[in-house]
């Protein structure tokens, strides 16, 4: 069964950001620097984006770090599993459990200073805790997401091996499968949103880069330019920036800020 623990919790932005850098920059002895890849629910990002996330204090009550790993013995045995896939399926449970109210999330596997891979994720709420049916649900989507995983990279390297083809290719095309079934069943249940009327008709254009620059649909009311970064939301007859482009949070940096 995977596991999924809450490691710590702060109200503090400084500490939110000392977590961050953990995340991101945990080493081992032999290894003198490193910087994970750390992504968030629209796709990679990284620490500075974060740390604007962090600062806007009014968006979230309590930081907390948490640890998703699957079973290194029943079901990540191959170290094979797509984690942040894993982490995809658990976020979107978590999504569920709190009715769809706004949450931010940052993550960053971890496969190089323990045999156990896991990721780690740094969650700021409104809330001040997680419940224990909240815990339960999150660890139960994680298990089941790795065990489907698990199947279909069985089933996906059996027929390779059948055809004479290579263990990684296998393992490259079972995960691309995967990805591929969740990205479709995601798209089916926003048709029938949008079917039902929730939906707005037609894509906003990017406020930053122009009325030439519509912007692509992330899901029922979130849209990202491809050419800026900039992400908004619709809301009511409207739109909030989510994200800032990139240029415009680097320009806001401090000299030195770390």
């Amino acid at each position: 069964m995977a596991i999924f623990r809450i490691t710590s919790r702060t109200r503090r932005a400084d500490l939110a950001k000392r977590s961050l850098r953990y995340i991101v920059h945990r080493r081992s002895r032999e290894q003198p620097t490193i910087t994970r890849t750390l992504y968030d629910q629209y796709g990679i990002t990284d620490k500075y984006q974060a740390y604007n996330r962090i600062d806007k204090g009014g968006a979230w009550a309590t930081c907390f770090r948490t640890v998703i790993s699957p079973d290194p013995l029943g079901e990540d045995a191959k170290r094979d599993l797509d984690l942040r896939a894993l982490t995809d399926a658990t976020m979107q449970a978590l999504r569920l459990r709190l009715k769809d109210k706004a949450f931010q999330y940052f993550a960053a596997i971890h496969t190089d200073h323990t045999n156990n891979r896991h990721i780690h994720v740094l969650l700021l709420l409104k809330q001040h805790r997680l419940s224990k049916a909240d815990l339960t649900a999150l660890r139960t989507a994680a298990t089941e997401n790795a065990k489907a995983q698990r199947a279909s990279l069985d089933k996906t390297q059996e027929a390779a091996q059948v055809r004479g083809q290579g263990q990684g290719q296998a393992v490259a095309t079972a995960q691309i499968l995967f990805r591929s079934k969740v990205h479709r069943q995601q798209r089916e249940a926003e048709d029938t949103t949008q079917r039902s009327g929730g939906a707005t008709p037609q894509n906003p254009t990017c406020a930053s880069c122009g009325w030439t620059q519509e912007m692509r649909r992330l899901t029922k009311t979130l849209f990202h330019c491809t050419s800026c970064g900039r992400i908004v939301a619709h809301q009511g007859r409207g739109m909030t920036v989510v994200r800032e482009p990139a240029l415009a949070l680097f320009k806001g940096l401090e000299v030195g800020a770390v």
